[in-house]
């Protein structure tokens, strides 16, 4: 159970970088 629950914190934390990245790449774009 710890290892899944780490898993998906970091899965979501990962995606949560992406999207991150992915905005700020939209904001400087526009």
């Amino acid at each position: 159970m710890l290892f899944l629950t780490a898993g998906v914190v970091i899965i979501t934390m990962l995606i949560g970088t992406l999207i991150s990245a992915e905005l700020s790449e939209s904001v400087e774009i526009h």
